[in-house]
């Protein structure tokens, strides 16, 4: 049903501001991993369930690097003795840690080039600067398409209750028809009584199922406003993440979050 469709638009672009609470911008930090402890880049990432973001960045990992994790220790990735031109010339190793702190998911970035040597800013700062920004994008990447997936979800759910709201206006329609051609044949001269109870019967059925017709549509038409509304909010939501990710303004936001 086309015309049940943009409610609420400005409304959420203008909310939508409040959505995330973090600027997901990576801060270097000294980070424990399984045997080493090492300078990693750390995001905080909302409340996202960790198994989703190790699974996230394992894939991620794979489609943009081509290297593949595996698991070191219960909480972290790794991938061993990895060459990535993206990152730096030397074979090193690749790890990611995913941790809780507070009612925040966190993750650590970090490469290894030896035992207790990782890349950092101020030994290796364009390697570290070209970390860093593979987390960022990965950060970029995954909620991306999380908003994405719930978009998809959504427009078939709208598509499915689209149809079937069509589905029952044609019938209602129908029935309409249908009552106005059982009141003449009633009020016609030439039916009999017995037809007429018949005819009355049918009115009474098709009337009935008018009312519930009624009350369906109206539900479906709720729905589908309720369902545009969240389709609106992912799309602005997906738009306030550009901004959030655009180099200046996310700076911006870390240094006031620091200076707090």
């Amino acid at each position: 049903m086309k015309t049940i469709t943009h409610f609420f638009v400005a409304l959420f672009t203008l909310t939508t501001v409040s959505a995330f609470a973090q600027n997901y911008y990576p801060a270097e930090q000294q980070v424990q991993f399984d045997k080493t402890t090492a300078n990693a880049w750390v995001v905080t990432v909302d409340n996202e369930p960790l198994d989703e973001l190790k699974d996230g960045w394992s894939d991620y990992v794979k489609q943009e690097l081509d290297v593949k994790s595996k698991k070191d220790g219960r909480d972290a990735l790794i991938a061993k003795e990895v060459t990535v031109p993206r990152i730096a010339e030397n074979i090193g190793d690749l790890r990611a840690k995913f941790f809780n702190e507070g009612d925040q998911s966190k993750m650590a970035v970090a490469f290894t080039t030896g035992y207790s040597i990782a890349l950092n800013t101020t030994d290796n700062p364009d390697e570290a600067e070209n970390l860093r920004r593979l987390v960022k994008n990965f950060v970029k990447y995954y909620k991306t398409d999380k908003l994405n997936e719930q978009i998809a979800q959504n427009e078939k759910r709208e598509k499915a209750l689209e149809s079937s709201y069509e589905k029952n206006e044609r019938e209602h329609k129908k029935l309409t028809k249908h009552i106005e051609k059982v009141e003449k044949q009633m009020n016609s001269g030439k039916t009999d009584e017995n037809k007429k109870f018949d005819l009355k019967n049918q009115k009474i059925a098709d009337e009935s199922r008018i009312v519930a017709l009624d009350e369906i549509m109206m539900n479906q038409k709720h729905e589908l406003t309720d369902i545009n509304q969240s389709i609106q909010k992912y799309r602005a939501d997906i738009s306030h993440l550009e901004t959030l990710f655009t180099e200046p303004l996310a700076k911006k936001e870390a240094n006031e979050e620091i200076n707090k």
